[in-house]
């Protein structure tokens, strides 16, 4: 929500993110356009086969901890 200013989590149940959501940014290196794909997966821990599906399809992963919720079981299980 934060990248697209956006509020899907808004129209969440519980305002926990249900759904696996992408968002793609067009970046250009060494004068080539590169595509970067943003993939939301939920964190809570209820989905964790939605995370596994979602992990198999990228090259890097960077994890966003809620600084209100801190390090939870999923996401050591994540890392």
């Amino acid at each position: 929500d934060a990248i697209r200013h956006t509020d899907v989590v808004g129209g969440e149940h519980g305002g926990i993110t249900q759904h696996i959501g992408a968002y793609q940014v067009k970046v250009s290196l060494n004068d080539e356009d590169r595509a970067v794909t943003f993939i939301d997966t939920p964190g809570h821990e209820a989905f964790t086969a939605m995370r596994a599906r979602g992990a198999q399809s990228t090259d890097i992963a960077i994890i966003v901890v809620a600084a209100d919720d801190g390090v939870m079981p999923q996401t050591v299980e994540a890392i």
